[in-house]
């Protein structure tokens, strides 16, 4: 600058922190990333050592490595530990010093650590950079697994289902899919239950309405209860049958409760045994009856209600049906006990 010309080697200047000058140099170049000067008066910068790095131009010392990360001697900026790898040091050098992920778990390219597989998805190898996601017709309910679950029966899984879900009520397991080897992906799979059956939430095949019950429609969650005065004594049934004479029905009932004795009925629609007839005085009915009928000759029914009409006690008799007590025997007979003459 002062155009002043130099005589001997002290006109020469020390090269500064940061930079090298190799003999000859006109003026001190900055030391390129990937290696620094510590000192002054270096001819050459020094690289890097393995496990540090310098992205700067011009500088005294070198980072540690970056967490994720590899750096070789004379690194420029740290290298990602490639997907399937992870690393929490600050010091590796190469690739090979990444931590490979477990089973279970994967790592994203740079990764710092490994991270369990979200429920739907499996790593069934170690070094993974990616989870699978559970491929239809089966499913995985819990993080950081190896391998999917079959779909449960009565249930649809779809692709990278973290849950079987259940057919809804009323739809039951497709039979035909599964002897084809077919998984449910979708409710559209379930079938309606038919009629005669309910299939509940998740059935895996219909349940035929058992006696006492009926399902008249298709679809159905549940089984209706014969209404009183009706019954259904077989299994599978669409439709109640109305009460049979003589007998009286109540809610559900899968048969008919005959009448009491001493009570009948004709109708078809008794509800309890309170609704059956008792018999009127001089007519009997005996369990089950649908009429009531009047006492034979030697025997009465001095009541109402009665199942059965008692005889005629020795010395009594009567001669006429459907009566309520019995005649004295009269003078110069005999009568023995149910006596009708």
């Amino acid at each position: 600058q002062l155009n002043i010309s130099m005589t001997s080697a002290d006109d020469c200047v020390p090269c500064p922190p940061g930079s090298s000058c190799g003999t000859g140099a006109p003026e001190p170049p900055p030391c390129s990333p990937g290696t620094v000067a510590p000192d002054a008066s270096m001819g050459t910068c020094a690289k890097c050592a393995a496990g540090t790095y310098q992205q700067e131009p011009g500088q005294l010392a070198c980072n540690p490595c970056k967490q994720g990360s590899f750096c070789p001697e004379a690194a420029s900026a740290p290298l990602p530990c490639k997907e399937g790898s992870y690393s929490t040091a600050t010091n590796l050098t190469s690739a090979a010093e990444c931590t490979p992920t477990d089973e279970g778990f994967y790592a994203p390219t740079g990764s710092t650590h490994q991270t369990a597989c979200s429920p739907g998805t499996v790593a069934p190898n170690a070094s993974m950079g990616a989870c699978y996601r559970c491929a239809a017709g089966s499913f995985q309910d819990e993080p950081g697994q190896l391998a999917c679950k079959p779909c449960t029966p009565g249930a649809y899984c779809a692709e990278g289902a973290a849950a079987a879900l259940p057919c809804k009520e009323g739809s039951y397991q497709n039979a035909t899919m599964l002897q084809l080897n077919l998984s449910m992906t979708s409710a559209d799979d379930c079938v309606p239950c038919p009629p005669g059956a309910s299939c509940g939430t998740g059935a895996a095949a219909p349940t035929p309405c058992s006696p006492g019950t009926v399902a008249p429609d298709a679809s159905m969650g549940a089984c209706n209860l014969c209404t009183a005065g009706t019954y259904q004594d077989k299994p599978g049934q669409l439709s109640c049958k109305p009460c049979e004479a003589g007998s009286f029905c109540p809610a559900a009932a899968s048969a008919p409760l005959p009448c009491k004795e001493g009570s009948y009925s004709q109708s078809t629609n008794r509800t309890s045994a309170a609704e059956c007839t008792p018999p009127t005085e001089g007519p009997f009915a005996p369990t089950g009856s649908t009429q009531q009928t009047a006492c034979s000759p030697g025997t009465v029914a001095p009541n109402t209600s009665m199942g059965a009409c008692a005889k005629c006690a020795a010395g009594m008799y009567q001669d006429e049906a459907g009566r309520l007590e019995c005649r004295p025997c009269e003078g110069g007979s005999y009568c023995g006990a149910g006596a009708a003459a």
